[in-house]
């Protein structure tokens, strides 16, 4: 007589993640498309400011470079994800940043104004 196959469990399945791999998730996510997260520019990933191309007050469009910071030996430009006026520099230069911690902050330009 044949042995029996024991039978594959049933179980729920479990996606495990280190806490910078959901660090980074969640900054991505930050970083997306419009509402209050485009007013937010945040670090992706840990890393160095090697460059800040912008001063509190000045005005940019979007897709403008903010913030260079180094990572892993690459430069990894941040740019605004909207129109706008710089609001507040959370950072300066030679800063050491984690992952999703705060670069930028922008007011956002209204549609039309």
């Amino acid at each position: 007589m044949a042995a029996e196959r024991p039978r594959p469990r049933q179980g729920v399945a479990l996606e495990v993640q280190t806490a910078q791999a959901a660090a980074l998730a969640a900054a991505l996510a930050a970083g997306g498309a419009g509402g209050a997260a485009a007013s937010k520019i945040k670090a992706p990933m840990p890393g160095r400011v090697v460059r800040i191309l912008v001063a509190e007050g000045e005005a940019v469009e979007k897709g403008a470079a903010v913030i260079i910071v180094e990572a892993m030996k690459m430069e990894n430009e941040m740019y605004a994800a909207a129109a706008g006026v710089i609001k507040r520099l959370a950072v300066s230069q030679g800063d050491t940043v984690e992952a999703g911690q705060l670069l930028c902050e922008l007011e956002l330009k209204l549609e039309g104004a």
